[in-house]
Protein backbone atom coordinates (compact mmCIF):
# COMPACT_ATOMS: atom_id res chain seq x y z
CA UNK A 1 0.00 0.00 0.00
CA UNK A 2 2.94 2.32 0.75
CA UNK A 3 4.34 1.91 -2.76
CA UNK A 4 0.93 2.29 -4.45
CA UNK A 5 0.18 5.50 -2.58
CA UNK A 6 3.57 6.94 -3.47
CA UNK A 7 3.15 5.94 -7.10
CA UNK A 8 -0.18 7.74 -7.42
CA UNK A 9 1.42 10.89 -6.06
CA UNK A 10 4.13 11.11 -8.71
CA UNK A 11 3.72 14.33 -10.67
CA UNK A 12 5.17 16.03 -13.70
CA UNK A 13 8.88 16.56 -13.31
CA UNK A 14 9.60 13.12 -11.84
CA UNK A 15 11.97 10.98 -13.92
CA UNK A 16 10.84 7.57 -12.69
CA UNK A 17 7.36 6.14 -12.95
CA UNK A 18 5.11 4.28 -10.58
CA UNK A 19 6.34 0.79 -11.41
CA UNK A 20 9.99 1.82 -11.21
CA UNK A 21 9.45 3.50 -7.87
CA UNK A 22 7.68 0.40 -6.52
CA UNK A 23 10.67 -1.72 -7.52
CA UNK A 24 13.07 0.72 -5.84
CA UNK A 25 11.03 0.81 -2.63
CA UNK A 26 10.54 -2.97 -2.60
CA UNK A 27 14.29 -3.55 -2.87
CA UNK A 28 14.96 -0.98 -0.14
CA UNK A 29 12.34 -2.46 2.19
CA UNK A 30 13.54 -6.05 1.73
CA UNK A 31 17.17 -5.10 2.32
CA UNK A 32 16.25 -2.95 5.32
CA UNK A 33 14.23 -5.76 6.89
CA UNK A 34 17.07 -8.24 6.43
CA UNK A 35 19.54 -5.87 8.07
CA UNK A 36 17.14 -5.28 10.98
CA UNK A 37 16.69 -9.03 11.48
CA UNK A 38 20.45 -9.55 11.68
CA UNK A 39 21.19 -6.41 13.73
CA UNK A 40 24.26 -7.16 15.86
CA UNK A 41 24.53 -10.71 14.46
CA UNK A 42 28.22 -10.60 13.55
CA UNK A 43 29.40 -9.44 17.01
CA UNK A 44 27.05 -12.04 18.49
CA UNK A 45 28.69 -14.77 16.39
CA UNK A 46 32.10 -13.57 17.58
CA UNK A 47 31.01 -13.90 21.22
CA UNK A 48 28.95 -17.09 21.09
CA UNK A 49 30.89 -19.14 18.53
CA UNK A 50 34.43 -17.80 18.69
CA UNK A 51 34.48 -16.95 22.39
CA UNK A 52 35.80 -13.42 21.81
CA UNK A 53 35.83 -10.94 24.68
CA UNK A 54 33.82 -7.74 24.89
CA UNK A 55 37.01 -5.79 24.16
CA UNK A 56 37.61 -7.76 20.97
CA UNK A 57 34.04 -7.19 19.82
CA UNK A 58 34.35 -3.45 20.51
CA UNK A 59 37.59 -3.40 18.54
CA UNK A 60 35.82 -5.15 15.64
CA UNK A 61 33.10 -2.49 15.56
CA UNK A 62 35.62 0.34 15.84
CA UNK A 63 37.64 -1.16 12.98
CA UNK A 64 34.55 -1.36 10.75
CA UNK A 65 33.56 2.22 11.49
CA UNK A 66 37.08 3.58 11.01
CA UNK A 67 37.33 1.80 7.67
CA UNK A 68 34.45 3.84 6.33
CA UNK A 69 36.54 7.00 6.34
CA UNK A 70 39.50 5.23 4.70
CA UNK A 71 37.51 3.37 2.04
CA UNK A 72 34.10 4.97 1.51
CA UNK A 73 35.26 8.59 1.23
CA UNK A 74 37.83 8.00 -1.58
CA UNK A 75 35.25 5.89 -3.43
CA UNK A 76 32.60 8.62 -3.35
CA UNK A 77 33.91 10.60 -6.38
CA UNK A 78 34.04 7.38 -8.40
CA UNK A 79 30.54 6.36 -7.31
CA UNK A 80 29.28 9.81 -8.23
CA UNK A 81 30.15 9.22 -11.89
CA UNK A 82 28.52 5.76 -12.08
CA UNK A 83 24.91 4.91 -12.93
CA UNK A 84 23.26 4.93 -9.52
CA UNK A 85 21.17 1.85 -10.22
CA UNK A 86 24.39 -0.06 -10.85
CA UNK A 87 25.89 1.19 -7.59
CA UNK A 88 22.80 0.04 -5.68
CA UNK A 89 22.94 -3.37 -7.32
CA UNK A 90 26.68 -3.87 -6.85
CA UNK A 91 26.71 -2.85 -3.17
CA UNK A 92 23.82 -5.24 -2.45
CA UNK A 93 25.63 -8.04 -4.30
CA UNK A 94 28.89 -7.40 -2.41
CA UNK A 95 27.07 -7.46 0.92
CA UNK A 96 25.44 -10.75 -0.08
CA UNK A 97 28.82 -12.26 -0.99
CA UNK A 98 30.42 -11.07 2.25
CA UNK A 99 27.70 -12.60 4.43
CA UNK A 100 27.73 -15.82 2.40
CA UNK A 101 31.43 -16.17 3.22
CA UNK A 102 30.50 -16.15 6.93
CA UNK A 103 27.82 -18.79 6.43
CA UNK A 104 30.16 -21.01 4.40
CA UNK A 105 33.08 -20.66 6.82
CA UNK A 106 30.78 -21.41 9.75
CA UNK A 107 29.48 -24.53 8.01
CA UNK A 108 32.98 -26.00 7.53
CA UNK A 109 34.31 -24.84 10.90
CA UNK A 110 36.76 -22.33 9.45
CA UNK A 111 35.28 -19.08 10.72
CA UNK A 112 37.80 -16.64 12.20
CA UNK A 113 37.80 -13.32 14.03
CA UNK A 114 39.71 -11.62 11.20
CA UNK A 115 37.11 -12.75 8.66
CA UNK A 116 34.30 -11.31 10.77
CA UNK A 117 36.17 -8.00 11.00
CA UNK A 118 36.57 -7.84 7.21
CA UNK A 119 32.95 -8.82 6.56
CA UNK A 120 31.62 -6.20 8.97
CA UNK A 121 33.84 -3.62 7.26
CA UNK A 122 32.59 -4.57 3.77
CA UNK A 123 28.93 -4.49 4.80
CA UNK A 124 29.38 -1.13 6.55
CA UNK A 125 31.12 0.49 3.57
CA UNK A 126 28.54 -0.94 1.15
CA UNK A 127 25.73 0.45 3.32
CA UNK A 128 27.20 3.95 3.18
CA UNK A 129 27.75 3.86 -0.59
CA UNK A 130 24.27 2.43 -1.14
CA UNK A 131 22.58 5.20 0.84
CA UNK A 132 24.68 7.87 -0.86
CA UNK A 133 23.81 6.56 -4.33
CA UNK A 134 20.14 6.32 -3.38
CA UNK A 135 20.15 9.93 -2.17
CA UNK A 136 21.71 11.05 -5.45
CA UNK A 137 19.22 9.05 -7.51
CA UNK A 138 16.23 10.47 -5.65
CA UNK A 139 17.51 14.03 -6.04
CA UNK A 140 17.81 13.55 -9.80
CA UNK A 141 14.71 11.45 -10.39
CA UNK A 142 12.10 13.00 -8.06
CA UNK A 143 10.71 16.51 -8.41
CA UNK A 144 11.89 18.78 -5.59
CA UNK A 145 8.44 19.37 -4.13
CA UNK A 146 7.98 15.57 -3.87
CA UNK A 147 11.28 14.75 -2.18
CA UNK A 148 10.07 15.20 1.39
CA UNK A 149 7.23 12.74 0.80
CA UNK A 150 9.62 10.20 -0.69
CA UNK A 151 12.13 10.56 2.14
CA UNK A 152 9.37 10.31 4.73
CA UNK A 153 8.21 7.04 3.20
CA UNK A 154 11.73 5.64 3.18
CA UNK A 155 12.01 6.69 6.81
CA UNK A 156 8.74 4.87 7.47
CA UNK A 157 10.27 1.71 6.03
CA UNK A 158 13.30 2.12 8.31
CA UNK A 159 11.20 2.57 11.46
CA UNK A 160 8.91 -0.31 10.55
CA UNK A 161 11.73 -2.76 9.92
CA UNK A 162 13.62 -1.64 13.01
CA UNK A 163 10.49 -2.31 15.06
CA UNK A 164 9.80 -5.85 13.86
CA UNK A 165 13.23 -6.95 12.63
CA UNK A 166 15.11 -7.43 15.92
CA UNK A 167 12.24 -9.46 17.36
CA UNK A 168 12.26 -11.77 14.34
CA UNK A 169 16.04 -12.03 14.56
CA UNK A 170 15.94 -12.89 18.25
CA UNK A 171 13.35 -15.62 17.60
CA UNK A 172 15.41 -17.08 14.75
CA UNK A 173 18.59 -17.15 16.83
CA UNK A 174 16.76 -18.80 19.72
CA UNK A 175 15.00 -21.46 17.63
CA UNK A 176 17.37 -22.11 14.70
CA UNK A 177 20.82 -20.85 15.67
CA UNK A 178 23.11 -17.86 15.75
CA UNK A 179 23.86 -17.82 12.00
CA UNK A 180 20.19 -17.96 10.95
CA UNK A 181 19.63 -14.20 11.08
CA UNK A 182 22.79 -13.67 9.01
CA UNK A 183 21.37 -16.06 6.41
CA UNK A 184 18.15 -14.05 6.24
CA UNK A 185 20.15 -10.85 5.79
CA UNK A 186 22.22 -12.41 2.99
CA UNK A 187 19.05 -13.55 1.20
CA UNK A 188 17.54 -10.07 1.52
CA UNK A 189 20.60 -8.56 -0.18
CA UNK A 190 20.32 -11.15 -2.98
CA UNK A 191 16.62 -10.46 -3.58
CA UNK A 192 17.23 -6.70 -3.56
CA UNK A 193 20.09 -7.06 -6.07
CA UNK A 194 17.86 -9.11 -8.39
CA UNK A 195 15.07 -6.52 -8.18
CA UNK A 196 17.53 -3.73 -8.92
CA UNK A 197 18.88 -5.58 -11.95
CA UNK A 198 15.71 -4.57 -13.82
CA UNK A 199 15.79 -1.25 -15.65
CA UNK A 200 13.49 0.48 -13.18
CA UNK A 201 14.74 3.93 -14.24
CA UNK A 202 13.25 4.75 -17.58
CA UNK A 203 15.76 6.48 -19.84
CA UNK A 204 18.46 5.74 -17.29
CA UNK A 205 20.97 8.20 -18.65
CA UNK A 206 18.56 11.06 -18.12
CA UNK A 207 18.71 10.85 -14.37
CA UNK A 208 22.38 10.11 -13.86
CA UNK A 209 24.90 12.74 -12.83
CA UNK A 210 27.13 13.62 -15.78
CA UNK A 211 30.80 14.40 -15.39
CA UNK A 212 31.16 17.98 -14.16
CA UNK A 213 31.92 20.58 -16.76
CA UNK A 214 34.28 22.44 -14.46
CA UNK A 215 36.89 19.66 -14.51
CA UNK A 216 36.04 18.28 -11.07
CA UNK A 217 36.60 14.65 -12.17
CA UNK A 218 40.19 15.61 -13.06
CA UNK A 219 40.89 17.27 -9.74
CA UNK A 220 43.24 15.71 -7.26
CA UNK A 221 41.65 12.91 -5.30
CA UNK A 222 41.88 14.74 -1.97
CA UNK A 223 39.99 17.76 -3.28
CA UNK A 224 37.35 15.56 -4.87
CA UNK A 225 36.88 13.62 -1.64
CA UNK A 226 36.65 16.80 0.44
CA UNK A 227 34.22 18.57 -1.91
CA UNK A 228 31.16 17.36 0.00
CA UNK A 229 32.47 18.68 3.32
CA UNK A 230 33.60 21.94 1.70
CA UNK A 231 30.09 22.53 0.44
CA UNK A 232 28.68 21.66 3.88
CA UNK A 233 30.88 24.13 5.76
CA UNK A 234 30.40 26.88 3.17
CA UNK A 235 26.61 26.66 3.65
CA UNK A 236 25.55 28.24 6.93
CA UNK A 237 22.55 26.03 7.65
CA UNK A 238 24.13 22.79 6.42
CA UNK A 239 27.19 23.51 8.57
CA UNK A 240 25.05 23.79 11.68
CA UNK A 241 23.00 20.72 10.80
CA UNK A 242 26.18 18.71 10.20
CA UNK A 243 27.67 19.61 13.59
CA UNK A 244 24.34 18.97 15.27
CA UNK A 245 24.03 15.57 13.57
CA UNK A 246 27.51 14.45 14.58
CA UNK A 247 27.19 15.57 18.22
CA UNK A 248 23.62 14.37 18.67
CA UNK A 249 24.16 10.98 17.04
CA UNK A 250 27.39 10.46 18.96
CA UNK A 251 25.66 11.13 22.28
CA UNK A 252 22.81 8.76 21.37
CA UNK A 253 25.27 5.98 20.47
CA UNK A 254 27.13 6.72 23.71
CA UNK A 255 24.04 5.72 25.69
CA UNK A 256 23.52 2.30 24.04
CA UNK A 257 25.93 0.22 26.15
CA UNK A 258 25.21 2.36 29.22
CA UNK A 259 21.48 1.61 28.98
CA UNK A 260 22.16 -2.11 28.87
CA UNK A 261 24.11 -1.88 32.14
CA UNK A 262 21.52 0.43 33.72
CA UNK A 263 18.52 -1.77 32.90
CA UNK A 264 20.03 -5.17 33.57
CA UNK A 265 22.13 -4.30 36.64
CA UNK A 266 20.84 -1.15 38.33
CA UNK A 267 17.11 -1.47 37.56
CA UNK A 268 17.05 -5.28 37.84
CA UNK A 269 15.05 -5.72 34.62
CA UNK A 270 14.94 -9.00 32.71
CA UNK A 271 16.35 -9.59 29.22
CA UNK A 272 12.76 -9.67 27.92
CA UNK A 273 12.04 -6.26 29.44
CA UNK A 274 15.30 -4.97 28.01
CA UNK A 275 14.13 -6.10 24.55
CA UNK A 276 10.81 -4.27 25.06
CA UNK A 277 12.69 -1.08 25.94
CA UNK A 278 14.66 -1.34 22.70
CA UNK A 279 11.84 -2.28 20.33
CA UNK A 280 8.67 -0.56 21.55
CA UNK A 281 9.84 3.07 21.05
CA UNK A 282 10.48 2.41 17.34
CA UNK A 283 6.72 2.51 16.78
CA UNK A 284 6.83 6.17 17.84
CA UNK A 285 9.53 6.80 15.22
CA UNK A 286 7.23 5.25 12.62
CA UNK A 287 4.44 7.63 13.66
CA UNK A 288 6.79 10.60 13.44
CA UNK A 289 7.82 9.75 9.88
CA UNK A 290 4.14 9.43 8.88
CA UNK A 291 3.27 12.96 10.08
CA UNK A 292 6.54 14.63 9.01
CA UNK A 293 5.20 15.96 5.73
CA UNK A 294 2.04 17.34 7.33
CA UNK A 295 3.99 19.04 10.12
CA UNK A 296 6.38 20.62 7.61
CA UNK A 297 3.52 21.98 5.49
CA UNK A 298 2.02 23.52 8.61
CA UNK A 299 5.12 25.08 10.19
CA UNK A 300 7.76 25.28 7.46
CA UNK A 301 11.08 23.53 6.96
CA UNK A 302 13.36 25.76 9.03
CA UNK A 303 10.98 25.93 11.96
CA UNK A 304 10.72 22.14 12.02
CA UNK A 305 14.50 21.76 11.81
CA UNK A 306 15.04 24.21 14.67
CA UNK A 307 12.15 23.49 17.05
CA UNK A 308 11.70 19.74 16.54
CA UNK A 309 15.46 19.29 16.45
CA UNK A 310 15.82 21.12 19.76
CA UNK A 311 12.97 19.21 21.40
CA UNK A 312 14.94 16.00 20.94
CA UNK A 313 17.64 17.33 23.25
CA UNK A 314 16.04 16.92 26.72
CA UNK A 315 14.63 13.45 25.97
CA UNK A 316 17.66 11.57 27.30
CA UNK A 317 17.80 13.38 30.65
CA UNK A 318 15.09 11.25 32.37
CA UNK A 319 17.14 8.09 31.74
CA UNK A 320 19.64 9.06 34.43
CA UNK A 321 16.83 9.21 37.02
CA UNK A 322 14.91 6.05 36.12
CA UNK A 323 13.72 4.22 39.27
CA UNK A 324 14.15 0.50 39.93
CA UNK A 325 11.73 -2.03 38.43
CA UNK A 326 8.73 -1.49 36.17
CA UNK A 327 8.54 2.29 36.82
CA UNK A 328 12.07 2.51 35.49
CA UNK A 329 11.10 0.51 32.41
CA UNK A 330 8.16 2.86 31.77
CA UNK A 331 10.42 5.88 32.22
CA UNK A 332 12.90 4.57 29.66
CA UNK A 333 10.22 3.54 27.14
CA UNK A 334 8.48 6.92 27.50
CA UNK A 335 11.67 8.95 27.07
CA UNK A 336 12.89 6.86 24.13
CA UNK A 337 9.45 6.96 22.47
CA UNK A 338 9.34 10.76 22.60
CA UNK A 339 12.89 10.94 21.29
CA UNK A 340 12.19 8.61 18.36
CA UNK A 341 8.90 10.32 17.50
CA UNK A 342 10.72 13.65 17.19
CA UNK A 343 13.54 11.97 15.26
CA UNK A 344 10.94 10.43 12.93
CA UNK A 345 9.71 13.94 12.11
CA UNK A 346 13.14 15.58 11.97
CA UNK A 347 15.16 13.06 9.92
CA UNK A 348 13.27 13.12 6.57
CA UNK A 349 12.93 16.90 6.76
CA UNK A 350 16.66 17.29 7.31
CA UNK A 351 17.49 14.78 4.54
CA UNK A 352 15.20 16.58 2.08
CA UNK A 353 16.63 19.99 2.97
CA UNK A 354 20.18 18.68 2.54
CA UNK A 355 19.20 17.16 -0.80
CA UNK A 356 17.60 20.40 -1.97
CA UNK A 357 20.56 22.61 -0.98
CA UNK A 358 23.26 20.42 -2.55
CA UNK A 359 24.13 20.44 -6.27
CA UNK A 360 23.52 17.14 -8.08
CA UNK A 361 27.23 16.72 -8.84
CA UNK A 362 28.09 16.87 -5.12
CA UNK A 363 25.23 15.00 -3.46
CA UNK A 364 26.92 11.57 -3.47
CA UNK A 365 30.14 12.91 -1.97
CA UNK A 366 28.25 14.97 0.61
CA UNK A 367 26.04 12.08 1.72
CA UNK A 368 29.06 9.76 1.91
CA UNK A 369 31.02 12.31 3.95
CA UNK A 370 28.15 12.73 6.44
CA UNK A 371 27.70 8.97 6.83
CA UNK A 372 31.42 8.28 7.14
CA UNK A 373 31.81 11.07 9.70
CA UNK A 374 28.96 9.63 11.73
CA UNK A 375 30.43 6.13 11.65
CA UNK A 376 33.92 7.39 12.50
CA UNK A 377 32.90 9.53 15.46
CA UNK A 378 30.73 6.84 17.05
CA UNK A 379 33.59 4.82 18.62
CA UNK A 380 34.93 7.98 20.25
CA UNK A 381 31.62 8.72 21.95
CA UNK A 382 31.18 5.09 23.00
CA UNK A 383 34.68 5.12 24.50
CA UNK A 384 33.89 8.41 26.26
CA UNK A 385 30.74 6.88 27.71
CA UNK A 386 32.65 3.87 29.01
CA UNK A 387 35.31 6.07 30.58
CA UNK A 388 32.72 8.32 32.25
CA UNK A 389 30.78 5.29 33.55
CA UNK A 390 33.97 3.88 35.07
CA UNK A 391 34.92 7.21 36.60
CA UNK A 392 31.53 8.55 37.74
CA UNK A 393 29.00 5.74 37.41
CA UNK A 394 26.42 4.76 34.78
CA UNK A 395 23.76 7.29 35.78
CA UNK A 396 26.16 10.23 35.76
CA UNK A 397 27.47 9.12 32.35
CA UNK A 398 23.89 9.01 31.02
CA UNK A 399 23.24 12.46 32.47
CA UNK A 400 26.29 13.85 30.66
CA UNK A 401 25.12 12.23 27.42
CA UNK A 402 21.74 13.93 27.91
CA UNK A 403 23.41 17.31 28.46
CA UNK A 404 25.46 16.82 25.26
CA UNK A 405 22.25 16.11 23.34
CA UNK A 406 20.66 19.22 24.81
CA UNK A 407 23.63 21.42 23.88
CA UNK A 408 23.69 20.08 20.31
CA UNK A 409 20.59 22.22 19.69
CA UNK A 410 22.80 25.31 19.67
CA UNK A 411 23.87 24.45 16.10
CA UNK A 412 20.35 24.21 14.67
CA UNK A 413 19.16 26.91 12.18
CA UNK A 414 17.61 29.32 14.68
CA UNK A 415 18.29 32.48 12.67
CA UNK A 416 16.69 31.36 9.46
CA UNK A 417 13.07 31.81 8.41
CA UNK A 418 11.19 30.10 5.58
Amino acid sequence: MLENTASRELAAGDSIGGRQLRVLWSAYAISSLGSAVSMGAIPLIAVLRLGESAGAVSLMTAFAFAATAVIALPLAPFVEQQPKQRVLRVTEALSFAALCSVIAAFAVGGLSYVQLCVVLMVVTVCSILYNSALTSLLKQAIAEHRQLGVNARLSTVDWTTSTVGPAIGGLLITVVGVVSSTTVDALSFAVAAVLLSSRFVGGQGAVETPASADGAPREKLLRRVAAGLRHTFAHRTLRGLYINAMVFAGAIRMTSPLLAVLMLDDLHLSAFEYGIALGAPCAAGLLGSVVAQRVTRRFGTHRVLAVVGALRGPCLLPLAFAPVGIPGLLTIVGAESLLLFLAGVFNPVMTSYRMRETPADLITRLATAWSASNKSITPLFIALGGWLATLLGVRDALLIAGVICLLSGIFLPWRHAD
